[in-house]
């Protein structure tokens, strides 16, 4: 991902504070980068996510909202979406677990491994994280940088203004350090895509 293409802001918060941003890795934020591999791939030589923390904590996994299985053999392709979740709790949680015993009850709507393989080109893919992946990822992926939805960011510090205010210590927009207030009247709206990096202060 070429971090330099996009309008970026950087924010120095509160490290106890920093949980606010994990509702926008819910939400959803964008990886832009070459596709037409294996879900295993994407996320371990894409994302840089260690296989054994894919193979131990990530227990669910969706590709356009379909349950994956087999890492190895679901293709991720420009446009589609991963979902990450660890163990879910009760017989849902159980059913929808990759590899599960009970995966069975669900193959109807399970997620098919491609019968062609698919070029590799960049792409772009919609990724989010849900209950304990957000804790133990979201603070590095943060830390590295993620694109995040303009219209979604405007929505999300205008929701936040207290906490934000809180917790902040001090922004840079494109690399130029801003009043912490002047944060709050950027028009984010206006934006299409721009790279979020939160880093602990």
């Amino acid at each position: 991902m070429n971090s330099s293409a996009f309008p970026s802001l950087l924010l120095s918060f509160e490290p106890g504070r920093i949980s606010i941003f994990f509702q926008l890795l819910e939400n959803g934020f964008i990886i832009k980068e070459k596709v037409g591999c294996s879900v295993k791939e994407f996320l371990c030589n894409r994302m840089f996510i260690e296989q054994d923390y894919l193979d131990k904590k990530i227990q669910t996994i969706f590709l356009n909202g379909k349950p994956v299985d087999d890492v190895n053999s679901a293709i991720v392709k420009d446009g589609s979406a991963i979902s990450l979740s660890a163990a879910m709790p009760g017989l849902a949680g159980a059913t929808m677990r990759r590899g599960g015993t009970l995966a069975s009850m669900r193959s109807g709507i399970s997620c098919v491994p491609a019968e062609t393989g698919s070029d590799s080109c960049e792409g772009k893919v919609t990724i989010k994280f849900f209950n304990l992946i957000s804790k133990e990822l979201g603070p590095e992926f943060l830390n590295r940088g993620v694109i995040i939805d303009g219209k979604t960011l405007a929505g999300f510090i205008v929701a936040n203004k207290k906490i934000i205010e809180a917790g902040l210590f001090s922004a840079e927009t494109d690399g130029i350090k801003i009043e912490t207030e002047k944060l709050f009247d950027i028009k984010f709206e206006n934006i299409e895509e721009i790279l979020l990096k939160v880093v602990r202060n």
